[in-house]
This record gives structure tokens, sequence and C-alpha cells, in this order.
């Protein structure tokens, strides 16, 4: 077992791609935490975190706590665009929630959110 490996104590997510979403606030902090709890139940994750966020977690710590990709900036892959069984923005701050509501796509969280929208994906 490796150190980013985790134990599967439940199945209740398996086979299910999860978009976690985190934006800036404090609460970042337990992004990782979350993140393995996800994986504990069997979820893949893809990361994709704002320009705030950044400020309080690193990439790498989300890249090891998801053995995943973590978008951080917007590139020609546009990897926040793919289909996903879910979103969970976590946390979701008074800022990410209104800005989503208004429909302004100023981040690639935000764009995934639309993107969601439209194909009528859960998001929590």
């Amino acid at each position: 077992m490796q150190d980013k490996d985790v134990v599967q104590s439940g199945s209740a997510l398996e086979g299910k791609h999860i978009l976690l979403g985190v934006s800036g606030g404090i609460a970042a902090v337990d992004s990782v935490r979350i993140a393995r709890e996800l994986r504990r139940n069997g979820a893949k994750l893809t990361v994709c975190m704002t320009n705030s966020a950044q400020r309080v977690i690193t990439k790498h710590a989300l890249e090891w706590a998801t053995d995943g990709v973590v978008i951080t900036d917007w590139d020609s892959d546009m990897g926040q665009l793919q289909e996903f069984d879910g979103i969970l923005i976590c946390p979701a701050t008074k800022n990410i929630i209104s800005s989503h509501i208004n429909g302004i796509m100023s981040s690639p969280l935000l764009m995934a959110l639309s993107a969601a929208r439209s194909r009528d994906t859960p998001i929590l």
C-alpha cells in the first residue's frame, strides 16, 4: 500500500466520478479529509480549485488526497467540462454560490458548474 492509497470502507460511490470543487475560505483545509473519505467509499475524484482556495491549501495536498487531477487554471484540455456523476463544492463560499446563481463564469470551477446545470448533474 502506498502513502496515497486508501482502505475502502464502503461502496456507496463505487464507479462514480465526482468533481470536488474547492473554493476559498478557511474550511478548504478540510477538503483533504473529505476527498479521502469520498475515495474510501469508492469515488473517483477530479478537483477544481479557485484562486482563493489556492491561498489556503496547495494543489499538491489535493493531488495526494485524491490520487487524481487537480484543475487550478484555464487550459486547453478543459477537463472541468467532462461529464461527472455529481459535483460537491466544499467549502461553498458566498462568492462561489452567488457567482453560480448569476451565471458568472470567471473561473474553471464556475464553468464546470454551468456545464453541470445544463446536464442536470447533481450539485451539492
